[in-house]
């Protein structure tokens, strides 16, 4: 029997949470060891420089910045260089056969998704439950009528305007990543946006997180070491690996929601209580991917920075009708000179069946679709397609409040186990943060709080935690999360004890 792990503490997984917890118990001069399945740092997130390290960053998973104003966001205090806030409310939108939609009309349709959104969060505080596809129907404002008055008499949703309003309503596929017949009415209740505009950070994610590990003084890092099992059933915790074996006083298991519910998430022994499981089950994984395009000069507007429009993919033997919203990336981030982009983005089954073919068949359905909105292309210089679900080590892209969960399958994973040995980290983790990189961020400072107080010996009754899990008041979750943003670790909530919080943020995404 080992009298002493090699290590206070392992971090499974180098994505934000991961590095982020690492950071946080490095300057505290624990011994840190991170293990990364990949070869690389990042997670979710991988920013590439196709045109040199100087160049642009181009973003294949996490790329914004969600929330700007007053610089509440964890994130703006970290990165040094932002882009202008993403002009989204002058989206250019096309219809069905690529025809420019009348401004006014678009506007209007954006407005009524926003207030459909706001009808679904007043209904689920009510405690109606269901899809969001299930409460569209039955919502007399969005499907009772015609907001723009160009229906024939007694009847509604008909005219091309209407036809326009619904198709834009699947925006929040693209948003969550998931079918609106899966996805609850309850995500737009939970989601953790801070307020103003949505930004891009111009050197990219893989700069914030190179510039955490150069901060660090003694946190090892094992690259291509994927963890297999977990066992905390002893005075230590044991993990094993593809590279071998490690011990340590407890962990922080960063391994994403899509991961623990495959056929290969690493085993867990003891099992996972059944709290955990049940959330495992409940909450869902969703998925938007991309295809990145660069050209030797745009031919599409060059100062709009979004487009959303409709792709038939029957033709290849896919849905009738996507949704694809396409970014102008030298808009978005404001760079001079070359090079220029556009990024397409899909998601749920689109971007499933799309993740079925081979890039030699996806490029040139989006090379047409281009082709068909905006005239002839000029020369592609490169591609890049994602896929996400087909990703080992993520499985998907981030997850959702799926129409058969609740939040408490979320603040489960608030709660460590085994006496306070395995603590939880990642986006899927965090209630009114989740599915975003600054919930990835906040989570991390969280697991790391946890850790010292079971490594320094703090007096907690984790094992209550585990049981009790979700009892804490709705205001002291909302304070402990306040805490982490301002990074304040004195004034952290204990259980069952409420400190005054200068700064309150309350997030939509």
């Amino acid at each position: 029997m080992r009298s002493t792990p090699e290590y206070d503490v392992i971090v499974i997984g180098a994505g934000m949470s991961g590095i982020s917890a690492a950071s946080e118990l490095d300057k505290k001069g624990l011994r840190v060891l991170v293990l990364e399945a990949r070869d690389r740092i990042g997670g979710r997130i991988n920013t590439i420089y196709p045109f040199g390290p100087d160049n642009v960053a181009v973003e294949l998973g996490a790329q914004w910045i969600h929330g700007t104003e007053a610089n509440l966001n964890p994130l703006l205090h970290l990165i040094d260089n932002v882009s202008l806030p993403s002009d989204w409310e002058h989206t250019k939108m096309f219809n069905k056969h690529g025809a420019l939609v009348d401004p006014q009309v678009a506007s209007k349709c954006l407005e009524a998704v926003e207030q459909l959104g706001e009808r679904c969060v007043e209904a689920y505080k009510k405690g109606e439950r269901g899809s969001f596809a299930a409460f569209m129907a039955r919502d007399v404002e969005w499907s009772g009528k015609c907001i723009f008055g160009t229906c024939p008499p007694g009847k509604v949703l008909v005219c091309a305007n209407c036809v326009e309003k619904v198709f834009v309503g699947r925006e929040f596929e693209n948003v969550e990543g998931a079918e609106l017949d899966e996805l609850s009415i309850g995500e737009k209740a939970g989601e953790g946006n801070f307020e103003g505009d949505n930004a891009i950070p111009v050197k990219g994610y893989r700069w914030l997180l190179e510039k955490l590990i150069r901060e660090m003084h003694s946190t090892e890092f094992r690259f291509g070491c994927e963890v297999q099992s977990i066992d905390y059933s002893g005075e230590f915790v044991t993990i094993f690996t593809s590279r071998g074996i490690h011990h340590a006083k407890t962990i922080v298991s960063t391994i994403p929601l899509g991961v623990m519910k495959s056929p290969h998430a690493p085993k867990f022994t003891p099992p996972l209580p059944p709290a955990y499981q049940h959330s495992i089950k409940t909450l869902g994984f969703g998925l938007l991917d991309k295809t990145i395009l660069t050209f030797e000069k745009s031919f599409w507007p060059p100062s709009t920075h979004g487009f959303q429009s409709h792709l038939d993919l029957s033709p290849h033997g896919g849905p009738s009708d996507a949704f694809i919203l396409l970014f102008n990336l030298k808009a978005g981030i404001q760079y001079n000179g070359d090079p220029n982009i556009i990024v397409a983005y899909y998601a749920a089954n689109v971007a499933d069946w799309l993740e079925t073919l081979p890039d030699e068949k996806v490029v040139p359905i989006f090379l047409n679709h281009l082709t068909h909105l905006f005239g002839a292309p000029t020369p592609l210089l490169s591609h890049t397609v994602t896929r996400w679900r087909n990703e080992k080590y993520s499985c998907g892209s981030y997850s959702y409040l799926s129409k058969g969960s609740e939040f408490s399958d979320q603040a489960v994973w608030t709660r460590p186990v085994g006496g306070g040995k395995v603590v939880f980290a990642g986006e899927h983790t965090i209630e009114t943060h989740f599915a975003t990189v600054h919930g990835a961020l906040l989570s991390g400072r969280r697991a790391a709080e946890q850790v010292l107080k079971k490594v320094e010996g703090v007096d907690e009754d984790f094992e209550k935690k585990e049981k009790g899990f979700g009892e804490g008041s709705e205001e002291e979750e909302e304070e402990e999360e306040e805490d982490l943003v301002k990074g304040n670790w004195k004034g952290f909530v204990v259980m069952g004890v409420v400190v005054l919080i200068a700064l309150v943020v309350y997030m939509t995404f």
